[in-house]
C-alpha cells in the first residue's frame, strides 16, 4: 500500500512509499457536533521510505537517526504537533532520536483523552 492509503473500519496503518522523504504521517480527525472540543482522532497513517529505512537501519551510524524519525512520525500518528525546540523529537527538522521531556508530557496528554464507541 502507498503512502495515504486507509484499511476500512478505522485501523491506524503503517505505508512504505518510495519516495524523496524519509517519512509522513497524517491523523484523521472528525469533530461531531461541528465544534473544535467535539473532535476525535478516527485513524491515520504513516509513511516511511523503504529505501532509505532499509540503509538506514542497516547502518549502525545512522539507525538512531532513523529509529528517532519513526518516533516523530508515530507521534504526529496519536496527534503531536511540530515544537520549536530542536532538542524535542517533534522538532520539524531535529535529529533527536529520542523522547524529550517536552515529548512526553505531549504524549501524556494526548494518551489521557477520552475513547468513543461511535467514532
Amino acid at each position: 500500500m502507498g503512502a495515504g492509503a486507509r484499511r476500512p473500519g478505522g485501523q491506524a496503518e503503517v505505508a512504505y512509499p518510495d519516495e524523496e522523504v524519509h517519512g509522513v504521517a497524517s491523523r484523521y480527525v472528525v469533530a461531531p457536533s461541528g465544534t473544535p472540543w467535539s473532535a476525535r482522532y478516527v485513524t491515520g497513517w504513516v509513511g516511511l521510505n523503504r529505501a532509505w529505512f532499509s540503509a538506514a537501519l542497516a547502518d549502525p551510524g545512522r539507525a538512531a537517526v532513523a529509529r528517532g524519525i519513526m518516533l516523530h512520525e508515530l507521534a504526529h500518528l496519536v496527534g503531536l504537533d511540530h515544537v520549536e525546540d530542536p532538542t524535542q523529537v517533534m522538532h520539524a527538522t531535529s535529529e533527536t532520536t529520542g523522547l524529550g521531556d517536552g515529548d512526553r508530557e505531549g504524549l501524556a496528554i494526548a494518551g489521557a483523552g477520552s475513547c468513543y464507541a461511535d467514532t
